[in-house]
């Protein structure tokens, strides 16, 4: 089975990636993205204040784990990323390898509208024994939710206006 490799269209400046909360995976999923892609860490610094962002015209891509306090935390992350003006363009959802619990698919729900899109990671068990930067074969589930992400940061970028910063679009985030 031969795998489309992911490319971005609209999003000429790539995108920029930031995490919920430590350890939701955002590291990963940058990885898994096609280049440029942006990785911004916690939005939360572990001093409990948030990081002011800036994606210079990029759309935005919050990532977290698929449990309720992870559900808990991008809902913290998305109502602060409201008070600075960002929509996101998508919600990753990254899952531990258990069923997402009722109330974190419940909270999911709440938050649909705030976000571009929400799409599911599934749990990569290869990832527990080889580096995401090598070469591994990713199961059907996890390519379609690369795309989705993909496809949801490109809608994002086709209705977004240029970048408006006096910095180089290539401007290093992290």
């Amino acid at each position: 089975m031969a795998i489309t490799p992911l490319t971005w269209q609209n999003c000429r400046y790539g995108v920029a990636v930031a995490g919920a909360h430590g350890g939701a995976g955002t590291s990963t999923i940058h990885t898994f993205l096609p280049s440029p892609a942006y990785d911004l860490g916690c939005l939360k610094q572990p001093d409990g204040v948030w990081q002011k962002v800036e994606t210079y015209g990029r759309p935005l891509i919050v990532v977290a784990r698929a449990t309720v306090p992870g559900v808990q935390w991008a809902a913290e992350a998305i109502r602060e990323l409201a008070a600075q003006h960002y929509k996101p363009a998508c919600l990753v959802l990254v899952s531990d390898g258990w069923k997402e619990p009722r109330e974190a698919t419940l909270r999911v729900h709440l938050l649909e509208p705030r976000v571009g899109a929400v799409v599911r990671m599934p749990f990569l068990r290869e990832l527990r024994v080889v580096h995401p930067n090598h070469d591994l074969r990713l199961p059907r589930k996890a390519q379609n939710a690369l795309a989705s992400i993909v496809q949801a940061a490109e809608k994002a970028a086709s209705q977004c206006t240029p970048l408006t910063s006096t910095r180089s679009p290539n401007y290093e985030m992290a």
